[in-house]
């Protein structure tokens, strides 16, 4: 929880199960009143619209798998500024639409940044925003494992020698 530790300075909530799985960390106490419970989808995009900062933070198998999390669609999608921890595609998918950062007081020097700075934060999240709605609808990823699917079995039909 290094990670998030120094972000406890800024007014915000953990939303979910947080708690009942941080019952062992020392800092317990702290994460309890931190922790707001779970929400709904609904909810939840009501919290990423009205939210000047998202943070993300992903699980490590997550990042070992190099996959990005649902939060990163749902965040843009809500035209929401995200600050995620460093995952690889994320980073190279979503360069300029989210910002990333190291955790601990990187995470917090760029809240401060981020809060003193809306108009860059707007600007960001209407980037990110913009990617979602034309690169990460359903659709769109539809078409994507389609075009994959035919080059695969294109490949199977090219006679062998």
């Amino acid at each position: 929880m290094k990670h998030l530790a120094p972000a406890t300075q800024f007014n915000f909530g953990l939303f979910g199960n947080w708690n009942q799985s941080w019952n062992s960390i020392r800092s317990g106490e702290l994460w309890g009143k931190l922790s707001k419970g779970p929400v709904t989808r609904k909810q939840a995009a009501s919290l990423y619209s009205n939210a000047k900062i998202v943070l993300n933070y992903t699980s490590e198998d997550s990042i070992k798998w190099d996959a990005m999390n649902l939060r990163f669609f749902e965040v843009l999608a809500c035209r929401s500024f995200l600050i995620s921890d460093r995952v690889p595609s994320a980073e190279r998918d979503l360069c300029g639409c989210a910002v990333f950062s190291d955790g601990g007081e990187d995470l917090a020097e760029k809240i401060s940044y981020y809060l003193a700075h809306p108009e860059e934060r707007s600007k960001i999240a209407e980037r990110g925003f913009q990617y979602v709605t034309n690169y990460a609808t359903v659709q769109v990823r539809a078409q994507e494992l389609l075009n994959y699917l035919r080059q695969i079995l294109d490949d199977r039909a090219v006679p062998q020698d």
